[in-house]
């Protein structure tokens, strides 16, 4: 491979970008050089661009894309494979990894240039997205949050789930819910009309926020911010649990809970942390089965020299209408 350009964007608070190049070695520094096909957009990203990135951040963590270069000859993939990034690895290598602890690694590895055109990647990074498109490629992060939700949530077949927030994660938390899961009773809850969220819930039921409050679930999904986690307890059936993974800006992540509801119904409060990441292959294989559902949460893909733009007109957005992705191919 011939030397090249790295092109990418830096982000700081309050909505400064500016545009990097870097040269890039024949070799990479690390086991492979990865061509960023696709990147998505998250919330988080727009919680650095506008709150938490007091310096410049490299950003993008929802990316995949096509090794172009590689460090041995001897590795486990090749030039020319299309591959999902974890951006956050376990390095395998800490005494906790050692003993199975991956959630305790002390030595995690990150990635987040998804608004780069290429990336440096570790090994222990990568996993085989053949098969994925772009528009899958980049849903292979989200649905690895969905699975960690998923499965610390530990759900019986006959608990009835609610599901607030009907954004990316609620609607793909509502389908593998039932598709992949074999969950019986799923309600998704929204604080628009069905006919103006995402798309066809399947078999899960949906309702508006106000009406979920004369209703108990025995299991509380919040993909929604820290504010609505009283309305989680309002609604969690006696003994029942509710699991988060909502959060906001800097100024709107303390949560208001009455203390006496959570002790009288015996009910447990747990957030979850998708780092390190460890379901991405099994999040690939799920989009290779759901994709066609699951696609229906993108509603634009622009390319990367609009991604100033975009998040500009995005941030003066109230409603939320559907993921984003980025392509640096369509520069």
């Amino acid at each position: 491979m011939a030397s090249v350009i790295n092109r990418q964007w830096l982000i700081k608070s309050y909505l400064e970008f500016r545009r990097e190049t870097a040269p890039l070695d024949r070799v990479p520094l690390k086991d492979y050089l990865v061509r960023v096909d696709v990147c998505g957009l998250c919330r988080t990203d727009m919680h650095f661009a506008t709150d938490w990135a007091h310096n410049w951040e490299h950003l993008g963590h929802e990316f995949g894309g096509t090794i172009v270069a590689v460090r041995r000859p001897d590795g486990i993939f090749k030039i020319g494979d299309r591959v999902a990034v974890k951006n956050a690895s376990a390095c395998l290598a800490c005494a906790n990894c050692h003993q199975g602890q991956f959630r305790n690694c002390t030595g995690l590895i990150a990635n987040r240039d998804g608004f780069s055109e290429y990336s440096d990647c570790d090994e222990r990074s990568l996993v085989s997205a053949e098969g994925l498109d772009d528009d899958l490629l980049s849903l292979v992060e989200p649905v690895n949050v969905v699975l960690d939700l998923l499965h610390s949530a530990k759900l019986h077949p006959r608990q009835r789930v609610l599901i607030l927030g009907a954004g990316t994660l609620g609607f793909i938390a509502s389908h593998l819910a039932v598709r992949h899961f074999g969950m019986e009773s799923v309600t998704i809850a929204g604080r628009r009309p069905q006919s103006e969220t995402l798309g066809d819930f399947g078999e899960a039921r949906y309702l508006d926020f106000d009406r979920i409050r004369s209703q108990r679930w025995d299991c509380v999904l919040v993909t929604t911010p820290p504010s609505t986690l009283s309305l989680a307890l309002e609604a969690c059936a006696n003994g029942g649990k509710i699991f988060t993974v909502g959060l906001a800006e800097e100024n709107a992540l303390n949560a208001a809970i009455d203390v006496r509801t959570l002790i009288f119904k015996r009910a447990t409060i747990q957030g979850v942390f998708s780092v390190p990441n460890l379901y991405f292959h099994e999040a690939v294989d799920v989009l290779r089965q759901h994709g066609k559902a699951l696609r229906q949460v993108i509603h634009r893909r622009i390319p990367s020299g609009d991604l100033e733009t975009w998040f500009r007109e995005w941030n003066e957005q109230e409603i939320y209408g559907g993921k984003t992705i980025v392509n640096f191919r369509n520069a």
